[in-house]
């Protein structure tokens, strides 16, 4: 996982979430340990893993809904794997993050296509889908 994480020539960042389930999942499976200094090691990763969820979960989460593959169906089942309470509030956060990074982004849109000289609504309908002579959709 560690060469999968700190990969450079590809993106990776699709895959954290499900990955990062995956190392939690291990974490409670030796807890269970029957050797005692293994179920100790595992305590101590385990706490300093959850330091950390904290902070990153939702922006890992927002890159598993992005992908194609994972959606946030990925998510659920991820949340659904570890958790026993507030799945469905965990899952709604990151439902919200989506819902306001795309807010920012449309609004951003907004003020970036209002600031463009001649970025008339009328314009750009004239410009993109108008019909050709020949009852095709041109593009100019």
């Amino acid at each position: 996982m560690t060469q999968l994480f700190s990969g450079t020539s590809f993106p990776t960042a699709n895959i954290y979430f499900p990955k990062v389930f995956q190392v939690r999942l291990a974490f409670i499976r030796w807890l269970h340990d029957p050797n005692v200094v293994i179920r100790a090691m595992a305590q101590k990763m385990l706490d300093k893993f959850l330091k950390y969820w904290d902070v990153i979960h939702g922006i890992l989460g927002i890159a598993c809904v992005l992908d194609l593959k994972f959606k946030l169906k990925m998510v659920e089942v991820c949340y659904r794997s570890i958790f026993d309470f507030d799945i469905d509030d965990k899952v709604d956060m990151i439902k919200y993050i989506c819902y306001a990074l795309f807010y920012e982004y449309q609004e951003t849109y907004k003020q970036l296509k209002a600031s463009i000289p001649n970025a008339s609504s009328d314009s750009s309908k004239a410009s993109f889908g108008a019909s050709d002579s020949s009852g095709g959709v041109g593009y100019t």
